[in-house]
Parts: structure tokens; sequence; C-alpha cells
């Protein structure tokens, strides 16, 4: 296998394990987990040296440190092409066609990534919310494993979409994303959100989160562990409360201004609540009685796309 650009493979070369994949920046804009990233190639004495394979003691099996799309990181921009992102451009039917000097970057991207995440036992995809959000996880369907793995995260909130609703505006039948294609490959993936795209305050949280998750699932030893991060606790919710997307509403114009307190995410709608206007004051309201989250930034609006998503609690 051919090591994608912009990712860094760490071994101990004797030392049997997993194959474990962080990445960050699979947005581009999305500044936390591309700055916990950076943090730890840094702190492995990697950070200004290209990309390539490195012997560090205390890795078992094969840990993978990178960025998702560097062209958009380098553009601070979502993604680097128009039309779908690179989390949504892990179609199996789209990485099956013959590739082609049309293929948007994006995608070009992902051909250069399938690979890896074709052999991934684990990936920890970090992202970041485009308006301000408390952390939490999100994949397509609950597995034993990957709730092994939440239960290691100090998130209150998880969200599902079993039944793939949240790609319907994308014209996709499949999740699409990073996490959901080393799923079907026989892996565990999942993504975080480790909170609003321009908070880098949490990153020390993030790194102890993530070196918790390589030492629970084997990839790397405590003294590395200890090497790396100078936490060694953190506080945890009493519960996590699973939800599944229930509806995506769709927007109706661009542009939008949220309703006091519903751009937040996490937020409680009740039917027929006002959600917010749109520029020329037609009002939005919730068709159900539900959880909104992900809300799309009001800059960020663009009809026919994504309004906010709204999820039921399953547990």
């Amino acid at each position: 296998m051919l090591l994608p650009s912009h990712v860094w493979h760490l071994s101990d070369q004797t030392k049997a394990g997993p194959t474990t994949v962080i990445l960050a920046g699979t947005h581009g804009d999305e500044l936390g987990g591309i700055d916990t990233v950076r943090q730890l190639l840094k702190r492995l004495g990697l950070l200004n040296k290209p990309s390539g394979t490195f012997h560090v003691k205390g890795v078992n099996g094969n840990l993978y440190l990178g960025f998702g799309n560097p062209e958009a990181i380098l553009r601070n921009t979502r993604s680097a092409s128009d039309g779908l992102n690179l989390n949504r451009s892990f179609s199996i039917n789209e990485l099956a066609k013959d590739p082609s000097v049309q293929d948007r970057e994006d995608l070009k991207r992902a051909r250069e990534l399938a690979p890896l995440l074709q052999q991934t036992d684990f990936l920890f995809d970090l992202h970041c919310t485009s308006t301000p959000s408390e952390p939490f996880i999100c994949f397509g369907d609950k597995t034993a494993k990957r709730q092994e793995l939440c239960g290691l995260i100090p998130v209150k909130y998880v969200i599902t979409d079993p039944d793939r609703k949240y790609t319907r505006l994308e014209g996709l039948s499949e999740l699409a994303t990073t996490d959901e294609y080393v799923h079907i490959n026989g892996g565990a993936g999942l993504c975080y959100e480790t909170g609003w795209s321009k908070d880098i305050s949490h990153t020390e949280n993030v790194i102890f989160i993530v070196l918790k998750l390589l030492k629970h699932v084997g990839t790397i030893n405590e003294i590395l562990a200890e090497q790396l991060c100078s936490l060694r606790e953190i506080a945890y919710p009493n519960e996590q409360h699973v939800y599944a997307i229930e509806d995506v509403i769709e927007a109706k114009y661009d542009g939008f201004e949220y309703a006091p307190g519903i751009g937040q995410g996490w937020t409680n709608l009740s039917k027929g609540q006002l959600i917010g206007y749109y520029p020329n004051q037609e009002p939005e309201f919730s068709p159900l009685t539900a959880i909104g989250v992900f809300p799309s930034a009001p800059e960020r609006v663009i009809k026919g796309k994504k309004l906010i998503v709204l999820a039921k609690l399953t547990n």
C-alpha cells in the first residue's frame, strides 16, 4: 500500500497490534481536530518532517496520524472542490468507477485514502461543528464495538443514522463517510465532533481522549501516552444518550437567522416551534418534537441543502 500524502506512519516494527488511524481536517476548516493532530506530531518530533514511516517506541501494530483533506486545510474551506465534500466521497459505487481527470479534488483524495481505510481496524476521525456546540459522537449504525469506544469519550450525546437520512439531500443511499467506509470493510470507525470549529482551547482534553482510545485498542502503551499528554484524568458525564436521525429539514432559501438558542445544536424542539427566518422573513417551523443537531451556520445555509437535523432519543 502506498502511504497517502500528509499521513505519518508510526510503528515499533517488532510489536504486533491493530492498524489504527487518527484523521483530522477531513473538512479543512475544522480547526480543533487539526490542532490536535499537529500537537501530537509536534510532541513526537514529526511535525516538520515529511510524512513517511517512523519508528516510535511504545507503538503496537501500525498507527497512522494525518490530515484528511490537505488542500481544503490550505484553503481553510470545508472541501477542496465543488460538489460532495470528502466526507461524502467514500461511496462504494463512486470509488468503483474508473478514475478520471475530471474527478473533483475531494474524490481524488478519497481514492488516495481508501486503500489505508480498507485495512484499518480502528478509525477516529476528529471533526468540529460549524456553530457552537458541545462535543458529541456520530456514526451510522450502533454496534457493540462502537458502543464500547463511545464509553471512553466524555460526551453526553451520540447520534446515529440507521436509515441514512442525513445524506438524502446529497442523492446518496450510503453515508459515504470515512468512518462508515472503515465499518463496511470490517473495522470500527467513528466521528468525534470535538466542539466548535473555531475553538481550539480544548486541544489538550482531546489529546487525552485520543490517547485513551489508543491505549484501549492496544495501539500505544502507557509510557508513550504519558510522554504525549500532561493530563492524567478528565471529567466524564454520568451517562450517554443515543439519538437516531429522524428528519433533515431542507433549506428553502440561501441564508438564515435562527431563533434565540436554536443555532447552538442539541436544542429541544417542539412540533410547530419556530426555528428561525430566511432573509425574506419567511419562517421555518419544526415538523416534529425532536432535538435539533447539526444546524448549518447561517451564512452557510444554501437552498436545497441541510438547514438542521432532527433526532430522537433511542435509549
